[in-house]
Parts: structure tokens; C-alpha cells; sequence
């Protein structure tokens, strides 16, 4: 409930400050002129898409390598998905490559990451580590950790250390 509840709250914010940003430019039209008014608006687009293009650089998704010492063969690998925490209006999902090693006809993982995926706003995942290993039962287990952090109009307010871990079946990927 407080997931939905602080995605709402983001949203009205946001709302509102647009609404403030409106009459703020009639104001400043009115008293100042359109040149101030036109300058108001260039500095607030301009201060705008920075902060959104610094928020996109930290929001890439890392993938992690995990075994490039294998005798690969050259095919098949595959791609699985899991959803390791849900909650009402996001989840964090783990992908995981994997390829079957030549020698000992095992599946391998390649590489494996993680996202934030579902109604994102005021959240940031950012993944610290993701460790994966295929098992001799034919499945992956799996330990992730990171840090959820919880923003208010692009301010972080709180961040949440999580640790989620357990194991997928190779016959899903």
C-alpha cells in the first residue's frame, strides 16, 4: 500500500508544481513582460532535461558477467526472467543468459542483471551485486543485492537496502 501510496504522491506533486510553474509565467508576463516570461520558461526546460538525462545515466541497467572461462558452444543460449519482489506497482526482475559448456554439458551462466520494471516513479534501483551459479539439479541459484531509493520530486528521501535470493529453474529459461 505505501508503494501506491508514495507513486500518488509523487504524481500530485508533480501536478502541482506544473500548475505553480503556469502561473508563474502568466505572473511573470504580466509584470515583467514576455521576453522575462520566454527566458522563465527556456531556464526551466533547460534545468528540466539535464536533471532527466542525469537521472537516465544512473538508472542503466549493469549486467554482470559471470563465467567467460567456459568452452561455450556456440548455441543455444537462453534468456530467463523472474520476478524475485513485487509489490503493487513495481518489481524487481532478474535476467539470466545461459549457454551449455562443451565439455561437460552443464548449463553455464553468461551473464545475469536485474531492473526496476512496472509504475517507476519516485523509485530508483540500483543493483550492487548479482550473483548466479547453475546447480547440478538444473537450476540457478541466485543471491541479488541493492539499494531501492525512495524519492520525492527527484530528492531522495529514504533508501532501502535489499537482499533477495533463492533459485530458478533452468527448464524456464
Amino acid at each position: 500500500m505505501l508503494p501506491l501510496f508514495w507513486t500518488l504522491l509523487n504524481i500530485g506533486l508533480i501536478i502541482f508544481f506544473l500548475v505553480i510553474c503556469f502561473r508563474a509565467t502568466k505572473l511573470i508576463r504580466e509584470k515583467m513582460g514576455l521576453f522575462a516570461a520566454v527566458i522563465f520558461v527556456v531556464g526551466l526546460l533547460s534545468a528540466s532535461s539535464s536533471r532527466v538525462s542525469n537521472v537516465r545515466e544512473n538508472k542503466q541497467t549493469k549486467t554482470f558477467g559471470v563465467d567467460a572461462g567456459s568452452n561455450l558452444l556456440p548455441a543455444p543460449h537462453r534468456v530467463g526472467r523472474s520476478t524475485l519482489d513485487e509489490n503493487w506497482v513495481n518489481r524487481i526482475e532478474l535476467m539470466v543468459e545461459t549457454g551449455t559448456d562443451s565439455t561437460s554439458g552443464q548449463a553455464v551462466v553468461i551473464s545475469a542483471n536485474t531492473y526496476l520494471s512496472g509504475l517507476i516513479s519516485g523509485y530508483i534501483w540500483e543493483p550492487r551485486l548479482v550473483s548466479v551459479k547453475a546447480t547440478k539439479d538444473h537450476a540457478i541459484a541466485y543471491g541479488v543485492s541493492g539499494t531501492i531509493h525512495w524519492k520525492l520530486l527527484g530528492v531522495t528521501v529514504y533508501d532501502e537496502s535489499k537482499y533477495l535470493s533463492g533459485t530458478l529453474e533452468t527448464n524456464s529459461l
